[in-house]
């Protein structure tokens, strides 16, 4: 599916006596029916957790925003 893949923030946490990245990124792509928050999102072998789904302001049926987080967990 084609996207608009742009990382907003990034931040580190201390998990486990180890330090981890952690990247906010929002992606952008035409809308499908079925997306849910609890998915992943996956590009060039990362791993994104889909954290929301947001449809688009004007009809909400041609394009939906994920916000999204990786570098935690495997994505």
């Amino acid at each position: 599916v084609p996207a608009e893949i742009s990382a907003l923030s990034g931040r580190e946490l201390i998990a486990a006596e180890a330090v981890q990245a952690k990247v906010s990124t929002r992606i952008t792509i035409r809308h499908r029916p079925g997306l849910r928050a609890a998915m992943r999102a996956l590009h060039r072998e990362r791993i994104y957790n889909i954290e929301a789904v947001i449809p688009d302001p004007k009809s909400g049926i041609h394009y939906v925003t994920l916000q999204c987080s990786d570098g935690v967990n495997e994505g």
